[in-house]
């Protein structure tokens, strides 16, 4: 959900900047974070479980059609270009297989960049492909939804029916951060003792490492997501009920 200082911001007369923000990882160290801005934003990164402050370098940045899908339902690819790319980093590229890096694409408004939580939307691809002829680095990135897009709830599924994987043990990133059962909700509240976040007394058969799919069955949202907890996320009331409207992190993929 939108925060209030977002909602805010939407009903002013003069609309806000909007600045887009681009991570490309080349490795778990090796971090590219550019800006469409023209000077430097002091922005956020997500990190060992935290957001962590972190520099975003100004940069010319154009995306169109970010996390959308054409008229035939399918998620388009994008090719990002960055010239005067660092020595090492083009090295890099040209030695190593990069292909499925996380990229994350960040829009916030340049007068609420002071939390992380203000975002306006954030989407998360994989490098596709990626070169880096002479001092220029190109990626082609792909949604995480092209690559997982049969297990997406798409309107054809019954509305008590699941169609997200099952976030069993925190491996599964697109897992993670839909039914963030284990990431969002038990490995942060019962870390050590996960089987404590299930409702075991309405639903004996409940295990930590499988799930129905469906919202009140016996190894279902109902059963991992105890109804009895306040920390767990309310569940939707009508379509696809078994996925946790209000996550405790926005889901970003």
């Amino acid at each position: 959900m939108p925060t209030q200082a977002l909602l805010t911001e939407a009903f002013k007369i003069q609309q806000p900047k909007l600045i887009t923000l681009l991570e490309i990882f080349i490795t778990d160290a090796i971090i590219l974070r550019y800006a469409g801005h023209e000077s430097n934003i002091a922005w956020f990164t997500y990190s060992s479980n935290a957001w962590q402050a972190a520099t975003y370098t100004a940069f010319p940045i154009q995306l169109d059609a970010i996390g959308q899908q054409n008229t035939e339902g399918r998620f388009e690819s994008q090719t990002i270009r960055i010239t005067n790319i660092d020595k090492g980093i083009g090295d890099y590229i040209r030695q190593n297989d990069v292909r499925g890096n996380k990229v994350f694409i960040t829009g916030v408004l340049e007068n609420l960049i002071a939390d992380a939580a203000d975002r306006v939307f954030r989407w998360k691809y994989r490098i596709a492909n990626a070169s880096a002829p002479k001092s220029e680095a190109q990626f082609q990135i792909q949604s995480y939804f092209a690559e997982t897009m049969s297990e997406v709830p798409l309107q054809i599924r019954g509305k008590n029916e699941c169609g997200w994987d099952f976030d069993k043990d925190g491996t599964d990133p697109v897992a993670a951060q839909t039914c963030g059962w284990y990431s969002k909700y038990a490995h942060v509240y019962y870390s050590g003792s996960e089987a404590s976040a299930l409702d075991s007394t309405n639903y004996t058969n409940a295990s930590i490492t499988k799930c129905d799919k469906g919202i009140d069955t016996a190894n279902g949202c109902k059963a991992h997501f105890n109804q009895n907890d306040t920390n767990k996320p309310n569940l939707r009331a009508q379509a696809y009920q078994g996925i946790p409207a209000k996550p405790i992190q926005r889901i970003t993929i």
